[in-house]
């Protein structure tokens, strides 16, 4: 699949021509595929999840939540990346040592493949629904992170 339009459209969730007036929507307004679907309501952020975990093979993540060693794992991550890319790392799984990574929009290859990258000891991916990887993002991530100044080495 080329983008998140591709794989919808091929799995018949939306129709070509569904497909083709939120690409052109997404065009005027500058924004990804996953936010055009959203903003045009043609799906919620629960069902749009739940679609890519199933066409993709991902687990679907209801409830995020995050452990000590999650601290660890986001350490990787800075809060404005993960808030731009709507990720969370929740933590560092103890069975296998992977990251475990919560993220909105998996069709974004070049992000998994940063993922990939970063965590060199592994990673596991999977879906959540954006409003609760934001959420999830504001509770754990430190007020420091969030707002640098606050920082004690911060003059």
């Amino acid at each position: 699949m080329h983008d998140i339009f591709d794989l919808l459209t091929h799995n018949r969730n939306i129709s070509q021509s569904t497909s083709k007036m939120v690409r052109k929507y997404c065009e005027q307004w500058h924004i990804s595929g996953f936010h055009g679907l959203l903003e045009t309501h043609i799906f919620d952020e629960g069902m749009l999840a739940d679609l890519l975990a199933n066409h993709l093979k991902m687990d679907r993540v209801y409830t995020i939540f995050s452990n000590a060693s999650g601290v660890e794992a986001r350490k990787s991550i800075p809060f404005e990346q993960a808030k731009e890319w709507e990720c969370f790392p929740s933590m560092i799984m103890e069975d296998t040592g992977w990251v475990e990574i919560v993220i909105a929009d998996p069709t974004k290859r070049q992000r998994i493949d940063f993922f990939r990258q970063v965590f060199k000891q592994g990673v596991h991916f999977s879906v959540g629904a954006r409003c609760d990887i934001v959420r999830a993002i504001d509770e754990y991530y430190s007020i420091e992170d969030q707002l640098p100044f606050l920082s004690q080495d911060n003059p």
